[in-house]
């Protein structure tokens, strides 16, 4: 609502102001003994963050009345951004050379404004600790792309749980200590879409079912994709919790190492749903992460959800971030992360599934 000083001015014109944000002071209110001192007001007044000021035909046509009652008030600490319509390098020109932020499209001025107001100042980085157990494991990865088994061994040794897991080789009886239901999936790090290769099957209940899935599964897959290197296949339990998650690493061409927070699972791409920081970062920061995810809302209390084991994905995503200390990696993605209900506790609240990870091709 804008101060009682304005309301007050502009009633003595005869110009009614409401509760609104937006104030129109119409042409009687466009003289620059009237306009300075409503500018004025609203510049001082603590309860409004930024003065945008809306200059019409005046802009064009008298731009030494349009303008000059905004340079004269401008250059104080509260933000002031003027757009002119229609467009009038005539005004923006002394705008520019008083120092003040001119626009010529209300889509620049409004992106411009929202970018001021939501930045916030550099932080000193956190200075994690990546261990040397996995520096040994991304070293010894044998290539580019590690396969899941691999990239699961990443994760685990940054502190991550990930599902209990068993690779078969083709025509390997199953170990007499799975807990079925489980899953199997094609091991390969050729196959970036196993689903799509005919490489997963889910909800296997007995041993018997899970020699017949590894068996369609191989046959699937040398149909699929005959060129790629199949390692074997990946037994997993089944997993169930409150949401699916993508934590994700990246080395980016421009931004540099960045940590991205998502909803996750095989919709990951159509919900378009992440939170992203430069890595590594802190607790504090991979929290404000998990704020900002709206699909992630559902699991941290809203209208009385069954919450999520929120300090554990937090701890993942911190541990993620860590992958910025180590040499060589390009990418690094665990979809999905299963998140437990809260109680689990820090080792079992959160759970790995699916995992990758890419090194930097090495040159000759």
């Amino acid at each position: 609502m804008p101060p009682a000083s304005v309301i007050t001015r502009l009633e003595g014109l005869g110009i009614r102001v409401g509760g609104s944000p937006v104030i129109d002071v119409t042409m009687a209110g466009a003289r620059p003994d009237v306009y300075g001192p409503v500018l004025a007001d609203l510049l001082t007044d603590t309860g409004n963050d930024v003065v945008i000021c809306v200059v019409g035909s005046s802009a064009q046509f008298r731009p030494d009345v349009a303008v000059q009652p905004i340079i004269e008030q401008g250059g104080g600490d509260k933000p002031l951004a003027v757009f002119c319509v229609p467009e009038a390098g005539d005004s923006l020109k002394p705008l520019a050379e008083a120092g003040l932020a001119g626009f010529r499209t209300p889509e620049s001025c409004a992106d411009a404004v929202s970018a001021y107001l939501d930045w916030t100042g550099p932080v000193e980085a956190p200075v994690p600790v990546l261990l040397p157990s996995v520096k040994a494991l991304l070293k010894a990865g044998g290539g580019v792309r590690l396969d899941e088994a691999a990239s699961l061994k990443v994760f685990e040794a940054l502190g991550i749980p990930c599902t209990p897991r068993h690779v078969l080789a083709a025509g390997d009886a199953p170990p007499p200590d799975l807990i079925y239901p489980v899953a199997a999936k094609v091991l390969s790090a050729d196959i970036t879409h196993k689903t799509e290769a005919g490489g997963v099957v889910l909800d296997i209940p007995d041993a018997a079912s899970l020699k017949d899935a590894s068996a369609e599964i191989f046959k699937n897959v040398e149909k699929a994709q005959p060129k790629a290197d199949i390692a074997g296949v990946l037994v997993q339990q089944m997993q169930s919790g409150l949401a699916e998650v993508l934590v994700g690493y990246r080395l980016d061409a421009v931004a540099g190492p960045v940590v991205v927070l998502g909803v996750g699972g095989v919709l990951t791409e159509i919900y378009n749903d992440a939170a992203v920081r430069a890595a590594p970062v802190d607790m504090e920061t991979a929290q404000e992460m998990i704020a900002e995810v709206r699909g992630l809302a559902t699991i941290c209390g809203y209208r009385g959800q069954a919450q999520g084991e929120m300090t554990s994905l937090a701890a993942a995503v911190v541990a993620v971030s860590a992958l910025a200390l180590a040499d060589g990696v390009v990418e690094a993605e665990i979809n999905p992360l299963i998140v437990k209900a809260k109680g689990q506790g820090k080792d079992k609240g959160v759970s790995a599934v699916d995992g990758l990870v890419l090194m930097a091709e090495k040159s000759e």
